[in-house]
């Protein structure tokens, strides 16, 4: 739903992904991303809402998470929040990790995982 241009998603606009046809609520049935395509690819900033209820709030480049950005996950995983780089559609690079017993890390990730962690003086 949005601007298209020859044929693909092209501008501002809603792109829906289904990853349950059986749900019985848009929210539970799509994965939904607004914001800004490219040849009916993310590209540009945007939100994905996801079903199981994590949200992604950022840059996307040719359709997968690429910049700066921040996810909130669903409740009752160890992890709340990040906020920094992501490359590749993960979690890479520099940016904070928040987790729920209140820990909140900065550092250098890769693949999700941190790797070098930054030591505040």
């Amino acid at each position: 739903i949005g601007e298209w241009k020859e044929g693909n998603p092209n501008g501002f606009g809603n792109k829906y992904f289904m990853v349950d046809s059986t749900a019985e609520t848009v929210e539970t049935k799509y994965n939904i991303y607004t914001g800004d395509m490219v040849n009916g690819l993310m590209d540009g900033y945007g939100i994905m809402r996801y079903t199981a209820g994590s949200v992604y709030t950022g840059e996307w480049a040719n359709g997968i998470r690429s910049g700066h950005g921040t996810v909130v996950w669903e409740e009752g995983l160890e992890t709340t929040r990040y906020d920094g780089d992501f490359a590749d559609d993960w979690i890479n690079g520099e940016g904070t990790m928040y987790y729920s017993d209140g820990r909140v890390v900065t550092g250098t990730f890769a693949n999700g995982e941190l790797v070098e962690e930054t030591v505040s003086e």
